[in-house]
């Protein structure tokens, strides 16, 4: 049976530690950010112990912020948002400028389809992105997701929805997200999309062709690029779909030019016409050799689709990656790129 979830845990940030629960643990960060910030500043002189205790003392004015994590009944006591991510993206200088870095923060993301999608979170938040998250998945975390999926087993039967979030603010306790623990559904397709806030970013993970289609027409009018990462044994398969560049650009790169868009509206999963849909979108033959052989065995000696944390992981990395780029204005292509992880061949 999945988790109750009564109210949507967020962190909350209080005046001092006395307004946690007596019970909660108090974990304080200040003072070894602080020795951290003077090292970035002052990266000649991070040994001088007299330049650091004079950085010191200037700082003592600050006024470090008081973070209770209801879930796991822990206050931690750090710096504010502005040197906090200026420490946490310290080492991303120069691979990401400072303007750069600015965008990228700022960038208003969504996500939709929380495994694979829940794994392109923390590329995301870890090298610094994503101040804004509208992230929905109605599905629950069951043991057998958890070869791919980066959760201990103390979550199995939380709502993905749920579970990402709570990982999330831990990651970046700054950071505003929008769950959407229903998941997305064509009636609120314009919202998730349009907002408010407007998305700059659309991630899909959805398996629902139905919507995945309808997100693309969608994202289309509102001119946001449409990211996806496809696990293909190992292999991966990122879509990218310029949209706010490229808004009359046809959905899938074109792969479906010849379904009429009214083809689309109530298709059931699993028809002739899903079947034939979704062969047209991907391709068997950029399957991975060992997933081919492995399909002709779902329903027989397997329960289902193979599926490698270790290709989801790359797969994620790399579009937030090309999430980074897209904000930050640089010359990202529409396109399917795929990537063999089987270097060895073997």
């Amino acid at each position: 049976m999945p988790k109750a979830n009564s109210q949507m845990d967020k962190p909350l940030f209080l005046s001092n530690k006395n307004q946690a629960p007596k019970s909660a643990g108090f974990i304080d960060i200040f003072e070894s950010s602080l020795k951290e910030l003077f090292k970035i500043r002052h990266p000649k002189f991070k040994n001088n112990t007299a330049r650091l205790e004079d950085f010191l003392e200037k700082f003592k004015k600050i006024k470090g912020v008081y973070i209770y994590f209801p879930w796991s009944n822990n206050v931690v006591y750090t710096l504010p948002e502005n040197f906090f991510l200026e420490i946490k993206t310290a080492r991303n200088k120069n691979l990401i400028t400072k303007e750069e870095q600015k965008k990228y923060y700022n960038a208003k993301i969504g996500i939709v389809g929380l495994s694979i999608g829940s794994n392109i979170l923390w590329p995301l938040l870890i090298s610094g992105g994503g101040k804004f998250l509208r992230i929905g998945d109605p599905d629950t975390i069951e043991l057998v997701n958890l070869n791919r999926l980066c959760y201990p087993i103390s979550d199995i039967g939380e709502n993905k929805t749920a579970a990402a979030l709570k990982k999330a603010y831990e990651l970046n306790p700054f950071i505003k997200i929008e769950p959407w623990v229903n998941g997305l559904e064509l009636n609120n397709i314009k919202k998730f999309i349009s907002g408010p806030p407007k998305l700059d970013v659309l991630i899909d993970e959805l398996d629902d062709l139905e919507i995945k289609i309808q997100l693309r027409i969608c994202a289309s009018k509102y001119k946001i690029p449409v990211l996806m990462a496809t696990n293909l044994g190992e292999k991966i398969m990122i879509d990218i779909e310029r949209f706010d560049i490229e808004p009359k650009r046809a959905i899938f790169h074109g792969l479906l030019n010849e379904f009429g868009i009214e083809e689309f509206k109530n298709l059931t999963p699993h028809s002739l016409k899903w079947i034939k849909a979704t062969r047209k979108i991907i391709d068997k033959n950029l399957f991975s050799h060992n997933l081919k052989l492995s399909l002709g065995e779902v329903g027989k000696t397997l329960g289902g689709v193979p599926q490698l944390g270790i290709t989801s992981l790359v797969s994620s990395s790399v579009v937030a990656l090309a999430v980074s780029k897209i904000v930050s204005g640089k010359k990202i292509e529409s396109g399917r790129y795929i990537i063999d992880l089987n270097i060895w061949k073997i």
